[in-house]
Parts: C-alpha cells; sequence; structure tokens
C-alpha cells in the first residue's frame, strides 16, 4: 500500500499559511498539524490530521510537548536511502514526513519589548527549532523563510529533471537559523556574554570588490534591526558598490547620527551635509536651507571631494545636485557615490557624469529622527577572536562652567559649530584636529600620530582648500594636548575657539597659553571626551 506523502506544518504567523497548504494539497501532500495552526486550516475548509490523532498522544504539560514525539521525528529523521531503516519505519508503522513547513515563536520581539523574564523563557520555542534540525539532518524539504515557500512550490511543479532540488539548501538555512535562535535564547539568558556572529550571504546586494580590485569581497548580513542599516539602502542606479564605497556610506552615517543626536537639541530640524573620502569628511556643513548646506559641503576640500561620497538627512532635488557638482571656478565635480533620503530622477541625471559611475542609494529612514546606534561593535581580529565594545557615545554637555579655562563663555553660534566640529572629529582616523566656520568644515587633520601634526594639516588643509580661517573658526581636538605647540599653531593662524580634553601634564601651561591671548578654551576630561576612532 502506497504511503500518503505528509507535510508537518506548525507556523506563529499564519498570515501566508492558507495559500501555501492549498497549493500542497492540490499537489497531492497530506496535511499534519496541531492547535492553532490546525485550527486555521480547518476554518478554511483545507482537510488537516491533527498530530495528537497521529501520535495517538494528547498535548501535555501546558501544550509545551506536542510535536516532541518519537513518530514525528523518525518520520523527519529516517534515512530513506539506507534499506534496514526503510524496513525499521514499515515494522513500526510509521510514515515519512516529506515537507516541513514552520517558524519559531517571536523571542527576539519579547526581548525588544520588555517583557518579564518568565514571559521570555515560555516564548523560548522547542519544537520547532528542534524539528527544524530533525529535518534538516533528515534531508527533508524545511521550509522556515516565507519567501522560500514559492521556491518549493517551483520545484514541486517542476519535478527533478527540470530543476536543482533546494534540499540541501533549505537545510542548511535552517541550521542557520536555528542557531541564531538558540544564540538569541543564549545572549538574553547570560546577559549576552554569550553572544556571538552569524551571517548569511546577501548575494542580492553585491560587492564589485573588496579593498583593492585582487580581493574578491561579499555582503553579509548579521542582524535587521536597525533602520539605517546598510541592507536598507536601496541602490536606485551606478555599478555595484566596493568595500570602500560600504565602509564610506558607514562611517558616514555614523557622523551624521552624531551630529544629528548632539545637534538637534539645540537646532530643531537641522539640515546635514557631509562629503567623505576613504571614511573622513572632507567638506561638511550643516544649517536650515538645503541649498545653502549642500553649497558648503561642497566648497570644503574640493579637490578631496573629487570621487568622494556625499550623505545627506534631506532630499536631493535637481537644483541641488547642481549645486552639489558646481566648483568655485565653475568647473563641475565629480562624486563616486551619494546617499540621501531620496533622489529625484532629475537630479540622478545631474549625478550621473557617466552612465554607472556614480553609485546612487536611498534611504528614507536618513530623514528621521536619527538616533544612534546601540549596537555593540565588533572588530575581528584574526580567526581566533574579536573586539566588542560599546558603541559610540553623543558629546557631553560641553557647557558646564568647570569646562571652561579661559576666554568668554560660548555663545550659540560658537557653541553649534564645536559641536559640528566634534562630530565629525569624532568620526575621523584619530589623531584629528577640526576646524569649522560659519557652519561648515573648513579644514579636517586627521590620522596623524602627534598633536601638533593633526594641528598642522588642519590649518593646511584649510589654507589649501581656500578655506579661511577666521575670528569664527573653531577647533576640536580629540585629546588634550600634550604640548603648547598644537594650541599655538591653532592661535598664530587666528582661531579663537578650541575644545581638547584634559589630563595631560601641559594642562596648565596650555591653559595659560589661552589666557595669554584670550582664547575660549573648553577641556573636559579625556575620560568623557576623548575620541578617538578607527586605529
Amino acid at each position: 500500500m502506497e504511503q500518503k506523502k505528509w507535510v508537518l506544518v506548525s507556523v506563529f504567523d499564519k498570515s501566508n499559511l492558507i495559500p501555501f497548504v492549498e497549493k500542497l494539497i492540490e499537489l497531492g501532500y497530506s496535511i499534519l498539524a496541531s492547535g492553532g495552526t490546525r485550527k486555521a486550516i480547518e476554518a478554511a475548509g483545507l482537510e488537516v490530521t491533527d498530530v495528537a490523532e497521529w501520535t495517538k498522544q494528547e498535548p501535555i504539560l501546558k501544550h509545551r510537548v506536542v510535536t516532541l514525539h518519537p513518530r514525528i521525528h523518525a518520520g523527519l529523521l529516517a534515512d530513506c536511502n539506507d534499506p534496514e531503516q526503510v524496513v525499521e519505519m514499515i515494522e513500526l508503522g510509521w510514515d515519512l514526513i516529506h515537507i516541513v513547513r514552520l517558524d519559531f515563536y517571536p523571542l527576539e520581539k519579547a526581548i525588544a519589548d520588555g517583557e518579564p523574564y518568565e514571559t521570555i523563557i515560555n516564548m523560548i520555542d522547542i519544537g520547532g527549532p528542534t524539528m527544524a534540525s530533525s529535518a534538516s539532518k533528515g534531508g527533508r524539504f524545511v521550509v522556515i523563510d516565507p519567501k522560500d515557500e514559492q521556491l518549493l512550490v517551483d520545484y514541486l511543479e517542476n519535478g527533478d529533471s527540470d530543476c536543482e532540488s533546494p534540499v540541501r539548501g533549505l537545510c542548511a538555512k535552517a541550521d542557520f537559523l536555528v542557531s541564531c535562535y538558540r544564540m538569541k535564547s543564549a545572549a538574553y539568558r547570560s546577559n549576552d556574554r554569550y553572544g556571538g556572529l552569524f551571517w548569511e550571504k546577501r548575494e542580492d546586494l553585491p560587492l564589485c570588490y573588496g579593498e583593492n580590485k585582487y580581493q574578491q569581497a561579499e555582503l553579509v548580513q548579521i542582524g535587521t534591526g536597525d533602520p539605517l542599516g546598510q541592507i536598507y539602502h536601496q541602490q536606485i542606479c551606478g555599478n555595484p558598490p566596493s568595500t570602500i564605497n560600504r565602509k564610506d556610506m558607514k562611517h558616514g552615517v555614523n557622523i551624521l547620527r552624531h551630529a544629528y543626536q548632539i545637534m538637534s537639541p539645540h537646532a530643531p530640524g537641522i539640515k546635514i551635509a557631509l562629503g567623505l573620502k576613504h571614511g573622513n569628511p572632507a567638506g561638511a556643513a550643516f544649517g536650515h536651507d538645503p541649498f545653502g548646506v549642500i553649497r558648503g559641503m561642497a566648497q570644503g576640500d574640493e579637490l578631496a571631494l573629487f570621487g568622494g561620497v556625499v550623505i545627506t538627512n534631506f532630499p536631493i532635488t535637481e537644483d541641488i545636485a547642481v549645486a552639489m557638482r558646481q566648483k568655485r571656478d565653475g568647473s563641475r565635480q565629480n562624486f563616486d557615490l551619494v546617499l540621501a533620503p531620496e533622489i529625484s530622477p532629475e537630479a540622478a541625471d545631474v549625478l550621473d557624469r557617466v552612465t554607472g559611475k556614480c553609485r546612487m542609494f536611498i534611504n528614507p529612514a536618513l530623514a528621521g529622527k536619527l538616533a544612534r546606534s546601540t549596537v555593540r561593535e565588533l572588530d575581528v581580529l584574526d580567526e581566533t577572536c574579536a573586539i566588542r565594545q560599546d558603541p559610540f557615545k553623543p558629546i557631553e554637555d560641553i557647557t558646564k562652567d568647570e569646562y571652561l579655562m579661559s576666554g568668554a563663555p560660548l555663545d550659540h553660534e560658537q557653541l553649534l559649530n564645536l559641536l559640528f566640529a566634534g562630530a565629525i572629529c569624532h568620526g575621523s582616523t584619530s589623531n584629528t584636529m577640526t576646524l569649522v566656520t560659519a557652519r561648515q568644515l573648513t579644514g579636517n587633520g586627521v590620522g596623524q600620530q602627534a598633536r601638533v601634526y593633526a594641528s598642522d594639516l588642519a590649518v593646511e588643509r584649510a589654507i589649501t582648500a581656500d578655506n579661511g580661517i577666521t575670528p569664527e573658526t573653531v577647533a576640536w581636538s580629540d585629546s588634550f594636548f600634550p604640548n603648547e605647540d598644537g594650541l599655538e599653531k591653532l592661535i598664530a593662524l587666528g582661531v579663537r575657539t578650541v575644545f581638547s580634553t584634559s589630563g595631560s601634564r601641559a594642562d596648565q601651561a596650555v591653559i595659560d597659553l589661552a589666557k595669554q591671548y584670550n582664547i575660549t578654551l573648553i577641556m573636559g576630561p579625556d575620560e568623557l571626551f576623548r575620541g578617538f576612532c578607527r586605529h
């Protein structure tokens, strides 16, 4: 007597359940389900066998044990290519289960919602992951991701001769999803001591190459929670990005978030534009007029911005795109990548200097309230270990009386300029000295081994880019001055407002120098304000 072809269905999310079940019944499969899944299938007028009837065992322990039964797992695990196992299943009178459609209890949501510990423990799924693991080992069709339902249906309709069996891929995905699910439980119950890293290759988000063209690279997905995450940046035109493009977007978005977080309380509705080259801002500006902001960014270091990356928190229209590309001498600037909440078709035509050369991405979340990332950062050192650290924190209040070492207190405009300089400085490769004049990045001296070199480079960049230093210019140092020479360089060129951290043996000498020239010097403790980045 020919055995039935069984499908075991057990899903928490029943939103798209019925069409899939209807299709499997149409293809000659019999449905096996329990609890709410069975009731939903019955309510649709479809034939379904109750798991309890099949196993001759009613659910126990308040429905904690339903599918954890030898007949279920033998039906999933039996090796159809092993004659002894086939004979044993016949002697037992047990059928094979060919397909499993399941999902897991939403543990991650319960954790994110701050549910009580007992509620979260009850939300840890046992039956679903266990069935998935058994089905995977048994080489069954196991569907957990709803996106894979059509893949399976197409295969079942076409048959072995027309397309490759998806079994192996579905089993691998099941192992991956079970591992991720188990790790969420382990991370929660251990206060993140046992938090791990799992990734999924994103072939739909290709990279053209790694940091160098001889290095192959791929984008892998490790999570879904952050709306400003790169998996949500939608490419609308241009060639696939490189590793450097992706890293530039990462650094730029981090700086944008940081600037917005510390400045928006003082300037609601603030608009920000960043122009980066190899991860460091070479042009940046802020304000409330998008056109003025984009011009301020574009008139930063025009030489460095050639082939750079532009990121904004406001839509790019045709007139803004024209302003982006216009250099001081009237010639046109070229960019390698643009990321914004929206880019109009007309703006895309202006920016795309040669077909495919300007990569353009949109993410509407950039136009919202740019909350800082709360995810701990991971830096893989080698094949044996990685460093995991807390995310960058917002800059502390710099207006406290105890931080003013010399000169007059900051007025509103000085505060905005200084906070903007701080956000850029903290997101640039250390050691860094950042100069901002009238809401525009004037010079960014990044990646220097000595503080005085950073001061020298910031001033040199300002002069070379024809961004004059005026009494309005403010400077932010990502750590303390070990000697007076760095501050001397800034004073000599006309800078009159400076932030640095305190904690150097030369602090008093630096303060005395600032007082001598009546410089407004803000100094906050190094342990609170140091902003080293990307060593």
